[in-house]
């Protein structure tokens, strides 16, 4: 029988409700206070996409979770439940939370924007400081993604990837719109500096494509994940039928 380790336990129950508690108890905090007279993006609005990204990544690891303990017991043989279950087990669920991850973070600073700012200013080395550890986690969750076969990470994640740059455009927006003080708020500079760590990595990752002559990064979603399945498909065909002819 299947069975959940403490490991995944910690990731699907502990971590999670410490994290959401504290984000949830922060966006009333920022709800609380008065409304700036300008404003990027409703309050409403905001908070509704807050609340699906935080259901979305809750849904991501409880996918890894469940999907990882089936693939200690289905049998590798290549069939499309085993393949299927890989899928969502890791191309699926990391783009999903990641992505999640990176929605809350902006549903969070853009609503902070929206109202009155703090009375004192925040320490602007902690600000660095706080964002470079925040970027830095998150790269380094990235390269420890393992993905299958000859899929790289930087591929199986194009889309977590197009998901942040969406996020970091409208954090730019919202700036460029409120024209706010980068010291008056205790997550838009850590934001925008981890988010500025993860674009340079993209924008390394993009060139390099481009310099090997690669340009479809974001455009084939799917397409070799598809190819992949039916490549392995043929090769466990193959190894089976040789251990066949082997007997």
């Amino acid at each position: 029988m299947g069975y959940f380790s403490l490991l995944q336990i910690v990731y699907l129950v502990i971590i999670p409700g410490f994290i959401y508690t504290l984000a949830y108890s922060y966006l009333q905090a920022i709800l609380d206070r008065p409304l700036n007279s300008q404003i990027f993006i409703p309050d409403g609005l905001l908070v509704m996409f807050f609340l699906l990204s935080g259901l979305f990544t809750y849904g991501g690891i409880a996918i890894h979770a469940v999907t990882k303990m089936l693939s200690e017991h289905l049998p590798h043989d290549g069939s499309k439940g085993y393949l299927m279950n890989r899928y969502f087990h890791l191309t699926f669920s990391h783009n999903l939370v990641y992505s999640g991850a990176i929605f809350t973070a902006l549903c969070l600073t853009l609503l902070e924007l929206n109202h009155i700012a703090l009375q004192d200013p925040v320490n602007l080395a902690w600000s660095i400081g706080k964002g470079g550890i925040m970027g830095a986690s998150l790269i380094l969750g990235l390269f420890w993604y393992n993905p299958y076969g000859r899929i790289s990470r930087w591929s199986d994640l194009k889309t977590f990837f197009l998901f942040f740059w969406i996020s970091f455009m409208l954090v730019v927006l919202g700036v460029i719109k409120l024209d706010p003080s980068l010291r008056s708020y205790d997550l838009l500079l850590p934001v925008l500096f981890s988010f500025s760590l993860i674009g340079l990595l993209s924008t390394v990752l993009v060139l390099r494509k481009l310099k090997n002559g690669r340009l479809g990064f974001f455009l084939n979603v799917g397409k070799e994940e598809k190819e992949l399945f039916e490549i392995e498909e043929k090769q466990f065909s193959s190894n089976k039928q040789s251990s066949s002819h082997g007997d």
